[in-house]
């Protein structure tokens, strides 16, 4: 925790002295959503120079594969009858300040979530303290590099890396949630071809990405819970180490509207990762496996921002064979 404020510091200091760009601009961050993928909420940046404050709220959901007492696993892999679900409304703000140099953007930052009764009513008994609400403060800094192009057509390609690291101590938690959280995210888009005629027609692009995330505490809080990067599997897999590897191909058609404003897509993809140790588990901390599956499906590219996303999969490992599917939408790949 010493080293994430020693950082924020430098990073700070450091972006006194940076060339501010024009400002304000407002942008669409990311949708939050409940069952099913259906958006019950966003979030939306407003940058001004090298700063951004981000601001957002929604009703989401949180499945939850464990035994509430221990917090061991109810069953460790696909469709579960014994999931849980705890819906709580979920706002958040965060202001980042940004360096950039050569190609790379590195941030410093703070934030706060307040999530169900925001602290204020009574815990319920086991070891998910916080499921009934809480609030909680966290510093970040994080580094990346955007070298995503896109051409005449609206096809975007070319690789993006990011790296994250985010704390946040009891002492700035409601119900004393205390964890640390390190992410890699990296992917490359790949142009196949592109046809125009005038607008955009026919592309094809190959994607891949390679993710991992080690998260860990004495009290990790509900809303750093996640579903598996692996599609194909119907449940959270909040774990300490998760990771992902895709193979994707994305083949666009004739555009809606506008040159290339919403193009529907086509996709296939492959994908597995490997899990180790279970947050918040009495028990079952060391348990590990993997996940894989194949699968396809639509989608729409929105202003080539956002992508709606209707996918189905197959899960492939340990036996698992019920067809899966998922409506979410997505910022990148």
């Amino acid at each position: 925790m010493k080293r994430l404020v020693l950082g924020f510091l430098v990073l700070m200091t450091a972006s006194v002295g940076a060339q501010e760009a024009p400002g304000p601009v407002l942008s669409f961050e990311r949708p939050r959503t409940n069952w099913g993928g259906v958006p019950t909420g966003a979030d939306l940046g407003l940058t001004w120079g090298n700063t951004k404050l981000v601001f957002g709220a929604g009703y989401e959901n949180y499945n939850v594969g464990r035994d509430w007492l221990t917090g061991d696993p109810r069953e460790l892999l696909g469709y579960s009858p014994a999931i849980s679900g705890v819906s709580l409304p979920n706002g958040a703000v965060s202001l980042r300040q940004f360096v950039r140099w050569d190609g790379w953007v590195s941030w410093a930052g703070a934030g706060v979530v307040g999530y169900g009764d925001l602290g204020l009513g009574n815990p319920l008994a086991g070891i998910f303290a916080d499921r009934g609400g809480g609030t909680f403060g966290y510093g970040e800094v994080g580094l990346v590099r955007n070298g995503r192009t896109k051409n005449p057509h609206g096809v975007t390609t070319g690789p993006l890396i990011e790296f994250l690291l985010q704390g946040s101590p009891a002492v700035a938690s409601a119900r004393g949630t205390d964890y640390y959280k390190a992410t890699v995210l990296s992917s490359v888009l790949l142009p196949l071809w592109d046809l125009e005629a005038p607008t955009h027609l026919f592309s094809g692009v190959w994607g891949f990405r390679a993710n991992a995330q080690w998260i860990d505490g004495r009290s990790v809080p509900f809303p750093l819970w996640e579903e598996t990067d692996v599609r194909g599997y119907d449940r959270l897999l909040d774990t300490k180490l998760r990771t992902v590897a895709t193979t994707e191909l994305r083949v666009g058609l004739p555009s809606l509207w506008g040159v290339h404003d919403v193009v529907p897509l086509v996709l296939a993809f492959a994908e597995g990762g490997w899990y180790w140790g279970y947050v918040n588990s009495a028990t079952a901390s060391t348990r590990s496996g993997w996940l894989a599956s194949a699968g396809s499906g639509v989608g729409l590219s929105i202003f080539n921002v956002v992508t709606l996303n209707l996918t189905a999969a197959l899960p492939l490992s340990d036996g698992e064979s019920d067809l899966w599917w998922r409506f979410k939408s997505s910022l990148r790949f």
